[in-house]
């Protein structure tokens, strides 16, 4: 995979990604939730708050996507950081989506689980100080492990890729455990919109509100190795691909 796709979230023991193992067996499928969305127009300031208040739900495992635009020939680096609603958020992985000529995209995903959450705007830091817009999207999903701290050992693997044409997907280490769910997340330029991919359910398509940039989220329980989604038409699009641990 090219230096492009960016990062992942990796495991602290000697470099490698480390699938957590499940304390139990199967379980029925958890009632993901859009938490809510929005959009935040340009601007030169490197911190942006969400023009929402969220409420997140206690140990539910929350997902934040942030997707940028940026016109001076510069690629999409990774946030740097997100704050708010009384959790602390750790960057899972970033992807490009444009990353050639002078109007690039990309975005990036962060997770946070606590017990006491409480309802509020989320501050995200681009560490920049160029103009920029933002959508972003934010997820939660009840019933996952709680163990590790801020939803670590919810993410049983990350994946991603990146393309020009064709439909998104990436193709995981493996395929996951029956009980466990799979979590798909698309941004697109040059789309009208990012459909479900096999077996999966859309949880959420945003378009920002002065740009046809999309962001989705999609999720499905059990499947194969390959995490995909649909454009119409195709375009440029970025795409990470998560593994979620079940609470046994």
């Amino acid at each position: 995979m090219t230096r492009r796709l960016i990062e992942r979230e990796r495991s602290t023991g000697g470099g490698r990604w480390r699938k957590p193992k499940a304390a139990g067996g199967g379980g029925a499928a958890a009632s993901v939730r859009s938490v809510g969305k929005g959009s935040v127009p340009a601007s030169t300031s490197s911190q942006r708050t969400t023009g929402e208040s969220f409420s997140p739900t206690a140990n539910a495992l929350q997902l934040f996507a942030i997707m940028t635009r940026r016109g001076d020939s510069q690629d999409v680096g990774p946030m740097q950081s997100v704050t708010g609603c009384g959790l602390t958020w750790v960057r899972i992985g970033n992807a490009s989506v444009v990353y050639t000529g002078a109007t690039r995209y990309g975005f990036s995903l962060f997770r946070a689980l606590g017990a006491s959450p409480t309802p509020g705007q989320l501050t995200f830091d681009i560490g920049l100080g160029v103009s920029t817009l933002h959508s972003y999207s934010l997820i939660e999903i009840p019933g996952v492990n709680t163990g590790g701290t801020n939803g670590s050992a919810a993410i049983a693997n990350v994946g991603g890729a990146y393309g020009s044409s064709g439909a998104p997907s990436v193709t995981m280490g493996g395929a996951p455990a029956p009980a466990n769910m799979q979590i798909g997340v698309v941004g697109s330029v040059g789309s009208n919109g990012i459909g479900a991919g096999d077996g999966f359910t859309l949880i959420d398509n945003h378009m920002h509100s002065g740009f046809t940039m999309w962001l989705g989220f999609e999720q499905r329980i059990g499947g194969d190795a390959v995490i995909d989604a649909t454009l119409s038409p195709a375009g440029n699009w970025g795409m990470l691909g998560l593994e979620i641990l079940m609470a046994a």
